[in-house]
């Protein structure tokens, strides 16, 4: 099973910990997972705040390093970097509403033209894939039926947008991944593309992978599904169309309200 794994190039300057490109032992298992098959992805050049000249170098060390730019650019969290990010993810009613909720939250800067934070030019040209809205249903494309697709909002620093299925830690990933969901999503002829974070509970402290997860893993590893990277199944999305399909107002309207109601739902069942 090839699958999609984020990286961030430079060691995290906030409260989150994790790995980077910096770390030689960790660079070395990112290069064993590409060198398998795996697509490696950005996740920001660092976690936390990193101007446009070490973006600028971090991708260029990206590229050194793994022989090609990242396709595929997931915003992390706060960091300032982020591209259409913050209530520039969304559209009119739902990005007016946020912004007057959020007004005094941290801003995002990466398609800021103005901001040391400023690398959308670089963006546009580099990568092809960005991710925005996340649903709690297996089928992704139930959901975002026309990924991946162009945001004319975001036609400046962005090519191609898509949405992906919400697997945040072990017991979204396990319950998303039941049984009675991935015959559902293959009755469907449907695809998903699922994110999570494997430091969330996959593990436990002695070491031993969470058993509910690695049965439902099992199952669905011995289905007859096509399991490959992510830009792999986007590359085929898109060669399906006869032109790169353009979201519509009321397309993203309909996201937004629909990302809204499963947030909302993830809230209250995991309180998170």
């Amino acid at each position: 099973m090839r699958t999609t794994k984020t990286v961030w190039v430079y060691p995290p300057r906030d409260h989150f910990t994790g790995q980077s490109l910096a770390d030689r032992e960790y660079l070395s298992f990112v290069k064993n997972l590409k060198d398998k098959g795996f697509e490696i992805a950005l996740h920001g050049v660092g976690s936390g705040s990193f101007g446009r000249g070490e973006i600028i170098e971090g991708l260029e060390l990206f590229k050194t390093t793994l022989g090609e730019y990242p396709s595929i650019h997931i915003n992390h969290a706060e960091n300032p970097h982020n591209v259409y990010w913050g209530y520039d993810r969304y559209v009119f009613p739902l990005r007016n509403l946020l912004r007057l909720l959020y007004r005094k939250q941290r801003k995002f800067y990466g398609a800021d033209r103005s901001s040391e934070h400023f690398w959308g030019d670089l963006c546009k040209r580099h990568i092809k894939y960005i991710r925005n809205h996340c649903f709690n249903g297996i089928n992704t494309l139930y959901y975002d039926p026309l990924m991946p697709g162009r945001d004319p909002g975001k036609q400046d620093y962005s090519n191609f947008w898509f949405s992906s299925s919400d697997g945040h830690a072990v017991k979204e990933f396990s319950n998303l991944i039941a049984p009675a969901n991935v015959e559902k999503l293959e009755r469907e002829n449907g695809a998903c593309i699922v994110y999570t974070h494997f430091g969330e509970g996959f593990v436990d402290s002695g070491g031993e992978i969470n058993k509910i997860f690695l049965e439902r893993l099992k199952f669905l590893a011995d289905r007859p599904g096509w399991f490959v990277p992510a830009g792999v199944l986007l590359d085929h999305l898109l060669n399906q169309k006869f032109a790169a399909p353009e979201y519509s107002g009321a397309y993203l309207r309909r996201l937004d309200r629909r990302w809204l109601t499963e947030r909302i739902i993830k809230k209250l069942r995991y309180r998170r």
